[in-house]
């Protein structure tokens, strides 16, 4: 099956992606900033979470900082808003935006974005508790637990143990993922795709999505970094490579759940994906050698991806739409969260 995948792969990704496609992406991105609130567009308030970390993404990979500027002015201006969303807004919205400000302090060294990722997470891990076993909360009202909040606890805890060596967030991380592991989210084998959530009865419920597909990576990866247990990467390229031959169509990856259409949320999900595939080859190079091939096959998959959206699903602005085969315009056209999402796979794709 791998080496099927790569013959399917190989075409498109023999063309490498430059660090002018990735630095061109994000002056694309600046026309959707607003100066006035610090975030990208008008609509979810957790998309402009995303699209901080995909810039500090693009200039820690190509070592541009021009729009590092842009990191400092959306920590100001989002200051006043802060309290408010850390006490009301989605628990995986305030996560997104706890792993932007990590990300914040990894590309400037300035540990002050670190206190609202901090705030964030404190948030989140409040809410663990013992129904089905374990687990934190998706929303508010506490009747939801599901894999994207789930991942995005592990990972931003591992990230913060990164930062801080406080031990408490890396025992966290390693609780919540020994959980999640065991709960019907993962399936039965790391070839199976996640579902979206638990019932109240503690089964499985849901539709399947990319990016739940690929949070859990940048978690695994980590634990892999700091315990050296190459157990926590095997299970993510199993998951990696299985939502590379499984959600795509002729290499290209897909969102197969939205049938023909596209909901803003959904838009962001594919780029998210591709960006935790990039995180975890970048945390295991070299491979160990029985993981090669499946190495191989990721970086192919990001290379197929990225160019199909350099030359099929770009239009005269240079923003990037919803379907990466293209056109742009399909289902209508290019916005801040689908430029975002385009944006991810061609930064992850650089350099590898």
């Amino acid at each position: 099956m791998l080496a099927h995948l790569l013959c399917t792969l190989g075409v498109s990704a023999s063309v490498g992606v430059s660090s002018g496609n990735v630095t061109y992406a994000m002056s694309r991105m600046q026309v959707y900033y607003n100066r006035i609130d610090g975030e990208w567009g008008t609509t979810s308030w957790w998309h402009s979470g995303n699209v901080l970390e995909a810039m500090c993404n693009g200039m820690l990979y190509t070592g541009d900082k021009e729009y590092e500027d842009i990191v400092a002015h959306t920590w100001s201006a989002t200051a006043l808003e802060y309290d408010m969303h850390r006490l009301t807004a989605g628990y995986d919205d305030i996560s997104w935006w706890g792993l932007g400000w990590v990300r914040s302090t990894v590309l400037t060294g300035d540990k002050k974005y670190l206190e609202r990722a901090k705030g964030y997470y404190d948030q989140v891990h409040a809410t663990w508790n013992s129904t089905c076993g374990g687990g934190v909360y998706w929303d508010r009202a506490k009747t939801y637990k599901n894999s994207i909040t789930n991942e995005l606890y592990i990972t931003l805890g591992t990230q913060l143990y990164l930062q801080t060596n406080d031990t408490t967030y890396l025992d966290n991380a390693m609780r919540g993922w020994e959980w999640f592991y065991s709960t019907p989210m993962w399936g039965a084998s790391d070839s199976a795709l996640i579902i979206d959530g638990l019932t109240s009865t503690c089964g499985g419920t849901g539709a399947v999505w990319t990016y739940n597909q690929g949070v859990v990576l940048g978690g695994l990866s980590d634990l892999y970094l700091i315990t050296k247990n190459v157990s926590y990467i095997e299970h993510a390229y199993g998951k990696a490579v299985a939502t590379a031959e499984k959600m795509t169509t002729n290499g290209i990856l897909q969102e197969p759940s939205l049938g023909q259409g596209a909901i803003s949320d959904a838009e962001q999900f594919k780029g998210i994906f591709a960006r935790y595939v990039g995180y975890l080859l970048r945390r295991t190079t070299p491979p160990p050698a029985a993981l090669q091939q499946s190495y191989d096959t990721l970086k192919a998959f990001l290379n197929t991806n990225a160019n199909s959206v350099l030359y099929k699903d770009i239009d005269g602005q240079g923003h990037y739409g919803f379907y990466w085969e293209g056109p742009p315009t399909k289902p209508a056209k290019p916005n801040y969260i689908t430029h975002c999402s385009g944006m991810d796979v061609v930064t992850a794709a650089f350099g590898l």
